[in-house]
């Protein structure tokens, strides 16, 4: 049996199981007094390719109309005959449903959840494969292909539509990418979109599963569009979205598992379309270094492109300056000066003339510029974008005094946006420069232009429409809230925290800011629910936990209860930092001789020098990932793979990029090997192939239950736990904890 996938909204899995058209035709051999000629044998039929798989689904309020189309591969030299089966989970009521194989439309039936059971269970126990498990116990649309051609593609188009359900002031859409997952190879192309219109203003549009591209260009439409070459999806995706009135829209998911404290997830996303009146208007200074060292790769022409860009795009009421600097401080103007046609010729002049020479005296820059943002108006949002190539050589030169000065000379609450160029870049002098000033920090990589990169950053922050903002959650026990401190909500961005709570219950949470000099007030009920659904959610907040716990290491140095938290979360949740580098190479880890040694190497020199590191490739690589994984307005999606601050080694030689590439995808194929996060859990592989689940401890969980595969006891617990169904889609050997017990699948 060959599984191919096409689910939309909550419609699940296409699956396929194919035979040669003789390949199990019985035959009877009798023994005759001479020589027996058998008959040819069939050959060994190849599984099913999957080429391309493509959905395309239409929201409109709440009515998903959706089609997906995947062309599959037969490379056998034989005909093939396929069945489709499209499991329907409980609840979703699908309408209209069509398909059509190679253009030409086809029969297919609807059946109920126990005479699909009865199939579905048959079709495992005969065909014993752990990738069909997840789906036993739903309701199946089933659809006959025949033929499927020796050598062609076969294509295949369904058609549906469905109602959605909004849960908590939130609409769900479910698409089950894992269902298709091909029994051989990878999807060659995948392709997803998700267009949503809505009668009312759309506000948090989100995705906890997967980086999706979002357009936004109107207040009731976002577009939502995902693509991947060549992947083996292990994770459904889930597409959330909420509509309301007002300024900010404000969503709240959570969950609560047994004998522990819930998680939630807040967000805050303001209206698409501010009118001009309505969008905080901006004192910035734009602080840009000229060093000897901007020469290099065209940074400074680059960084000159930039300059031009943002003034050129500052808003009406805006007021602005320029600061240069090298081994002194040139100002464009003593002060704040307005965009109009003469000042901007004039700054771009200004800009023209900027000559890349000097060292870099960085502490006289921040001073200059804090010292010009004093003067900043009362309904203005002060802030400095500040862009350096390199570390202080010129004047004051002490991290502890940098910093010292620039929160004593910072009275206007400044906003301090440091962006680091390159790899000579004190990382932690720029990073603690934002952390105390209220910004955040950007790094532009020797590969990435400079002028994208800013340009890309002052769009986002143009257009604050809330300043000063804070958080009020009534009589919720909220606590280890994550960020710890909220900056501006800007037009276009969504505020994200994740955090834990003691009771369930309905709350009033409220939201209050700055419009210029107006303070504002919003309030909403919100529910912190006792439920076990959203099980994505601890492992979220651990990853936004760690990635706080990592920063701290780095900007304030080691402390051994910080260091034992982050060893805690890593192994519960399978985050892999400097910390837990083992969780991929311990002992009785699959993993080659030469990559066990290599990334053995690379994780004691992490654990080293981590919380030492101020300069270098490594450095700014640490910095800029930990940056966006904790960043305030960063969707806490993915991450599935990655290794936070795990780099290789250089033994003193310069690696190219190449040699740095390599060693990342060397480092993302071990954790994908050896880790996996199915269904709100967390799983690691023995030697002998057996995946053991992050909550079994063999020393407190005492006996295991053994079950036989395929027995009716395996699908009795099957049918009362589907998520061990998902779980041995990948593996037939396991160990499982369940509600307490622990079971062992053999």
């Amino acid at each position: 049996m060959l599984r191919t996938s096409a689910r939309i909204g909550l419609i699940g899995l296409v699956l396929i199981s194919v035979i040669a058209t003789d390949a199990y035709a019985c035959r009877i051999i009798r023994p005759i007094p001479r020589p027996i000629i058998l008959p040819p044998q069939p050959p060994q039929p190849q599984p099913i390719l999957t080429r391309y798989h493509a959905a395309d689904i239409k929201v409109k309020a709440q009515v998903a109309r959706g089609r997906v189309d995947a062309t599959f591969y037969n490379p056998n030299s034989f005909r093939m005959e396929g069945t489709y089966w499209f499991p329907v989970p409980a609840g979703a009521a699908v309408q209209d449903f069509e398909m059509k194989i190679n253009g030409k439309v086809v029969k297919g039936e609807l059946l109920d959840a126990e005479r699909a059971g009865k199939i579905y269970e048959d079709i495992v126990r005969r065909q014993k494969d752990p990738a069909l498990l997840e789906w036993v116990g739903s309701r199946m649309l089933k659809c006959r292909v025949f033929p499927m051609q020796a050598h062609k593609e076969t294509k295949v188009a369904l058609t549906y539509t469905q109602m959605l359900k909004e849960d908590a002031g939130l609409v769900r859409l479910n698409y089950p990418l894992r269902s298709a997952k091909p029994s051989a190879g990878t999807i060659g192309q995948l392709v997803i979109k998700v267009s949503i219109e809505s009668s009312v203003p759309l506000k948090t549009v989100y995705s906890p599963t997967h980086q999706f591209d979002l357009s936004r260009k109107a207040e009731r439409r976002a577009v939502l569009t995902y693509e991947a070459k060549n992947i083996d999806p292990s994770r459904d995706v889930q597409v959330l979205f909420s509509r309301a009135g007002g300024d900010v829209g404000l969503s709240l998911i959570s969950c609560k598992p047994a004998a522990e404290d819930g998680y939630f997830l807040l967000m805050a996303t303001p209206k698409v379309h501010i009118d001009p009146h309505e969008v905080i208007k901006k004192d910035i200074i734009f602080v840009c270094d000229k060093s000897g060292s901007m020469k290099t790769d065209g940074k400074m022409a680059q960084a000159k492109k930039a300059l031009k860009f943002c003034v050129n795009s500052l808003n009406k009421g805006d007021r602005f300056n320029i600061v240069a600097f090298s081994g002194d401080v040139r100002h464009f103007r003593k002060t704040f000066v307005p965009p109009t046609d003469w000042t901007v010729k004039e700054a771009e002049n200004y800009i023209d003339g900027l000559k890349a020479i000097g060292g870099t005296a960085l502490n006289d820059a921040v001073l200059a510029a804090l010292e010009i943002a004093k003067t900043k108006t009362a309904k203005n949002v002060p802030m400095v974008i500040f862009l350096t190539d390199g570390n202080p050589t010129i004047g004051e030169r002490n991290v502890k005094t940098i910093l010292k000065n620039a929160n004593a000379a910072n009275k206007s609450k400044c906003r301090l946006f440091v962006f680091g160029v390159g790899y000579d870049v004190n990382t932690k002098l720029l990073d603690l420069l934002a952390e105390q000033n209220h910004g955040v920090r950007e790094y532009v990589k020797p590969n990435e232009d400079i002028e994208v990169k800013v340009s890309a950053f002052y769009t986002k922050v143009a257009n604050p429409v809330l300043s000063d903002i804070s958080l009020h959650f009534g009589g919720a026990e909220v606590e280890q809230t994550y960020p710890r401190t909220l900056t501006d909500l800007f037009q276009g961005s969504q505020l994200t925290m994740l955090g834990r709570f003691k009771k369930p219950g309905k709350y009033q949470l409220t939201l209050t800011g700055r419009v210029g000099d107006e303070r504002r007030e919003f309030t909403y009920m919100v529910k912190f629910r006792d439920t076990k659904s959203d099980g994505y959610l601890p492992r979220l907040w651990a990853l936004r936990k760690v990635t706080f716990l990592l920063d701290e290491i780095r900007l304030h140095g080691e402390n051994k209860e910080i260091v034992e938290e982050v060893i805690r979360l890593g192994k519960q949740h399978g985050i892999v930092t400097p910390y837990t580098s083992f969780l991929v190479v311990e002992e009785g880890v699959p993993v080659p001789a030469m990559v066990r040694k290599q990334l053995e190497a690379a994780g004691k020199e992490a654990r080293q020098t981590f919380a030492l590191k101020e300069s270098g490739r490594s450095a700014v690589h640490d910095s800029a990932s930990l940056a966006r994984a904790k960043g305030l307005h960063a969707a806490p999606a993915g991450a599935g793979g990655f290794a936070f601050g795990i780099h290789r080694s250089s033994g003193g030689r310069i690696i190219d990029r190449k040699a740095e590439a390599e060693f990342d995808q060397t480092l993302r194929k071990a954790v994908r090997d050896t880790i996996r996060h199915i269904a709100g859990r967390t799983f690691y592989v023995k030697a002998d192939g057996t995946w053991i689940d992050s909550a079994y401890d063999k020393k407190e969980k005492g006996e295991v239950t053994e079950i036989k595969l395929w027995s009716e006891e395996f699908f009795a617990l099957l049918r009362k736990h589907p998520e061990v169904g998902q779980v041995l889609m990948s593996t037939n050997k396991l160990i499982i904890c369940i509600a307490g017990p622990s079971y062992r699948m053999k």
